[in-house]
């Protein structure tokens, strides 16, 4: 009987985790000041290896960018993306699990991917807003890649650099610096 219970407790924690899990498919770019984006994937595999890697984040109280060091590292699995559109190229969009949290000025609040509407204006490492030009849910299982910034919690990702937030942290940690 306490097998059984194992079993069950064990699978409900795996479909718990891939329900809640926040992050971004493997090849999301995340940008530092200065350098050469790195894909999500190669700085979760340089934290792994033990290497410091930092970001660009946003300071709310100070309402600036700075220089992060990225604290942890992790992966999961997800039953379900979202692929957010910017413009008509492909390669400028971001898919990410639907918990993913981004700011949106227009509403003063971090709001998640799953909550968006078309045309909503995200906030970009420029200061910016950039407008959602589309979504589209994918549901088929996907791994997802997740990073914890020091002390603000907060990066950009993609072709136009767009803030993003890292409330959750439930994946499977590859590193803890």
């Amino acid at each position: 009987m306490k097998r059984i219970q194992c079993i069950i407790l064990a699978y409900a924690f795996v479909v718990g985790f891939q329900l809640y899990a926040e992050g971004f498919i493997a090849d999301t770019p995340v940008h530092n000041f200065g350098n050469r984006p790195a894909t999500i994937k190669q700085l979760c595999e340089g934290i792994a290896k033990g290497k410091k890697r930092f970001v660009s984040g946003w300071h709310e109280d100070r309402k600036q960018w700075s220089s992060k060091r990225v604290r942890r590292a992790g992966c999961g699995t997800v039953n379900c993306t979202i692929t957010l559109a910017f413009d008509d190229n492909p390669a400028h969009d971001i898919t990410c699990s639907p918990i993913q949290l981004f700011y949106i000025p227009q509403r003063s609040e971090w709001v998640e991917a799953y909550a968006f509407r078309i045309g909503d204006l995200l906030h970009t490492e420029s200061g910016e807003t950039i407008r959602l030009a589309g979504l589209s849910l994918h549901k088929q299982q996907r791994e997802v890649y997740a990073l914890c910034v020091r002390k603000n919690h907060t990066f950009c990702v993609g072709y136009y650099r767009i803030l993003t937030h890292n409330k959750h942290f439930p994946l499977l940690p590859l590193a803890i610096m």
